[in-house]
């Protein structure tokens, strides 16, 4: 092991750099890392305000996100401050307090919940994974090495540099193709559609909510656009796509792809709101990047 205290400045600064850039290659996308480690339903309790709302999520839909708000006074007087696993269990009926946190296509299921706090004092985080009565026994890795996992994919999550460094490689490739076609896909309305039932206790919170609900279905959706097609969150409720093509895109075809695609996320009947608009047609990458950029 190298020790740091031993070397330079600037080779310290080296070598930290060095690590962030190791470490940014590879840190995983939320989704990849909780189903590698075995969890069904989990998620990330993200503080804004006076309330947590999930930020991060895996095996959960659109209205549940929604029913993540919940006040900093409950987790505050609910959960410990150590760094450790935090159980509660259906047995000993420690659930009920939960309950409202969770839609009711997960509720009547839950066996048992663990939390994992994790950040530090002003970004203070909350790993909830839930284990179903369905399920196998919950394996929950050890809490250090979860909790520095998750410091990661936080951290690197709204990390732009980095993708537009890996977005810029895959354009090259696709003006080989040919010129970008550029959509903007608007899912707002779908998300309306989906929460719009649910009382929150703060508006403010809200853009959080679609915020989040946005970024999950632009993973959910991703795989329709690979490399060197792209997509990317935005704000209000939209996703950029760009794709290479040399024949024009069915957009009847592509928008139903993508409404079958969202679907178990957003509800069916929802997700036949969603709204793909042509954008135009650029034929360089510097007005390409310009437009993913735009609303960020």
């Amino acid at each position: 092991m190298i020790n740091t205290t031993e070397n330079s400045k600037s080779t310290t600064g080296g070598l930290l750099k060095k690590a962030k850039q190791l470490l940014e290659g590879i840190t995983p996308s939320f989704d990849v890392w909780a189903k590698k480690a075995g969890f069904k339903i989990a998620g990330i309790l993200a503080p804004f305000g006076d309330y947590y709302y999930l930020t991060e999520s895996y095996g959960i839909k659109a209205r549940g996100i929604t029913f993540s708000v919940s006040k900093k006074s409950f987790w505050n007087e609910t959960l410990s401050k150590s760094s450790e696993w935090q159980c509660f269990s259906k047995t000993f009926n420690e659930l009920p307090p939960f309950y409202s946190f969770f839609d009711e296509d997960i509720r009547d299921d839950i066996d048992s919940l663990y939390f994992l706090p994790f950040g530090d004092k002003e970004n203070p985080y909350i790993f909830v994974a839930i284990e179903r009565e369905i399920d196998d026994d919950l394996n929950v890795p050890q809490a250090s090495e979860c909790a520095l996992k998750l410091k990661n994919i936080i951290e690197f999550k709204n990390n732009y540099e980095r993708i537009f460094e890996k977005i810029d490689g895959s354009l090259d490739n696709g003006f080989e193709i040919s010129s970008a076609q550029l959509f903007i896909l608007s899912i707002k309305s779908a998300i309306d559609k989906a929460i719009g039932d649910i009382e929150l206790e703060s508006e403010e919170i809200k853009p959080k909510l679609i915020e989040s609900i946005t970024d999950k279905a632009m993973r959910i959706v991703s795989p329709l656009f690979r490399e060197p097609n792209c997509c990317l969150s935005a704000k209000n409720g939209e996703i950029k796509v760009v794709l290479f093509a040399k024949d024009e895109p069915d957009e009847e075809l592509l928008t139903y792809h993508i409404s079958s695609t969202l679907n178990d996320f957003l509800g069916k009947e929802n997700a036949k709101s969603i709204n793909l608009l042509a954008a135009g047609i650029c034929p360089n990458k510097k007005g390409t990047i310009a437009f993913l950029k735009q609303g960020l």
